[in-house]
């Protein structure tokens, strides 16, 4: 921080200091899409009076209970949300190995 005016999401220690929806979504959304823990590519972030709503679909429940802590870590944040599907890829089945597909 440059001045002892100004404030962050990220500062646990400001007491007196409430971040604003836009700023919160902005953290949110940054902490998540920079993660190297998960892939936050189609996960969405919506603030509305400092509740989050995480939307969108991961590969795992580790992912989903990830981006819900994440999001705990935030300054301001209120509730939270999750409507996280997590979209499983089946990929190829052990019954699909040797067979001709089309």
């Amino acid at each position: 921080m440059n001045s002892s005016n100004e404030h962050s999401p990220f500062d646990m220690n400001a007491e007196n200091y409430l971040p604003n929806d836009q700023e919160i979504e902005k953290v949110v959304k940054e902490l998540l899409h920079n993660s190297q823990r998960i892939d936050a590519r189609d996960i969405s972030v919506t603030v509305d009076q400092l509740n989050v709503t995480l939307s969108g679909t991961v590969r795992s429940q580790y992912e989903r209970d990830y981006a819900v802590a994440v999001t705990k870590l935030v300054h301001g944040v209120g509730n939270i949300e999750s409507e996280i599907i997590v979209k499983r890829n089946e990929g190829i089945l052990p019954t699909d190995i040797g067979r001709k597909i089309h």
